[in-house]
């Protein structure tokens, strides 16, 4: 049987930009989701943002999951099965020949299957994915350089510079917090249960995923916020207490601070007003 080319899209896009020859999306997966052998057109780079999911190709399986960079060029058939959670990837795709030329040129990996780690890439993921909610001047030239940044720091990863994979027991915290991020918890009561010292706990995690437990948290809660926000008709209070805000104005300072808008004003521009 002779793979599908689907468009990089698969699943739900959230947001999209185009910036310097790349094409940038936001993706949800639902939970469970499986996609058949297909290929892509363009090379591209998949950050994950949340949740997770498994990839074979070139006889190789790759795990992709927070703190992670997959590497998929273009045409090389691969399947994919997603997690238990649903899961939100920011997709790089590189479209113009001129630009692949370029990164070729600079020995970019985009030409091979990889799977990169680090808190530089997430930290560079989640930046590049906050600038397609800003529609700002600046916006398209600070995508733009982002993403070159990124392709940089998966090329130097490439080049033996990679970080190291977070230890098992990091990522069961890790885990953790994605399926009870809503509810308040204690730092020494989630250091004791992952049997090691809260000091070492909050510096091995960020060291690891380029954010504190308190922002890793945050930044679930607004996303989380931000489905709901689409979603439902739930008033905007609500979705912040249940989110884990103290209260509306709570969420609507950090919403803006992450997303360049208000709760309303995310809600509308979600369903086309």
């Amino acid at each position: 049987m002779i793979p599908r080319r689907l468009p990089s899209t698969q699943g739900l896009p959230l947001r999209e930009k185009r910036a310097g020859g790349f094409r940038i999306l936001e993706v949800r997966h639902d939970a469970g989701v499986r996609l058949a052998a297909h290929s892509h057109l363009h090379p591209s780079l998949c950050c994950v943002l949340e949740g997770g999911f498994e990839e074979w190709m070139d006889g190789a399986s790759f795990r992709a999951e927070p703190a992670s960079l997959l590497v998929e060029p273009a045409e090389l058939p691969h399947r994919s099965r997603f997690g238990t959670q649903p899961t939100r990837s920011l997709i790089l795709e590189v479209e113009c020949p001129r630009l692949a030329l370029r990164l070729s040129e600079a020995r970019a990996p985009l030409n091979t299957p990889a799977m990169l780690r680090g808190s530089h890439v997430a930290r560079l993921g989640r930046l590049l994915t906050e600038e397609l909610y800003h529609d700002d001047p600046a916006s398209l030239l600070a995508a733009e350089g982002l993403a070159l940044e990124l392709v940089a720091a998966a090329t130097r990863a490439r080049s033996g510079h990679a970080v190291r994979r977070p230890p098992a027991w990091l990522l069961r915290v890790e885990e953790w917090l994605r399926a009870h991020f809503r509810e308040t918890f204690d730092l020494a009561a989630l250091a004791r249960a992952a049997d090691v010292h809260p000091v070492h706990l909050a510096r091995s995690f960020r060291g690891h995923f380029g954010e504190s437990l308190g922002e890793h948290v945050r930044r679930l809660r607004l996303a989380w916020c931000a489905e709901r926000l689409a979603q439902s008709e739930d008033p905007v209070a609500r979705i912040a207490l249940q989110s884990g805000f103290c209260d509306q104005s709570h969420l609507a300072r950090h919403f803006r601070r992450a997303f360049g808008c208000t709760p309303g004003r995310y809600r509308q521009a979600r369903r086309g007003g």
